[in-house]
């Protein structure tokens, strides 16, 4: 089928402007995935995850961290999952899951709080 003929048929089909509409919704849907830009390799994708419960699960100073832990941060009053970069006595420099690397930042452990084992 051609381009003129599948657009004519979905017009009709549809109502023109709800054609122009869910084009113009397909179009910024694209623009803001290109935007984001594709992860780079060993990234994850950037979802821009919300809050999540706090576990009260403490990590404290004899808690052992490992690059890639998981593990969940508090910021702005809610907890949001992440990841252990690496862990420098109270200090520990994490990645917000799903978020920009612009997003990282070094918190004090009183900060995290581990995720609660599943089961």
């Amino acid at each position: 089928m051609t381009r003129k003929r599948l657009w004519t048929t979905a017009s009709v089909v549809l109502g023109a402007g709800a054609l122009r509409r869910a084009l113009i919704a397909t179009v910024v849907a694209t623009l803001l995935a290109l935007a984001a830009g594709p992860a780079r390799a060993g990234e994850e994708p950037l979802t821009y995850p919300g809050p999540v419960a706090a576990t009260g699960l403490a990590v404290d100073d004899g808690t052992v961290l490992h690059p890639g832990q998981s593990i969940l941060v508090e910021w702005g009053g809610q907890w949001w999952t992440g990841a252990v970069l690496w862990a420098d006595g109270p200090q520990v420099r994490i990645h917000y899951r799903g978020w920009e690397s612009s997003w990282d930042e070094v918190v004090p452990r009183t900060r995290l709080q581990h995720i609660a084992p599943e089961g």
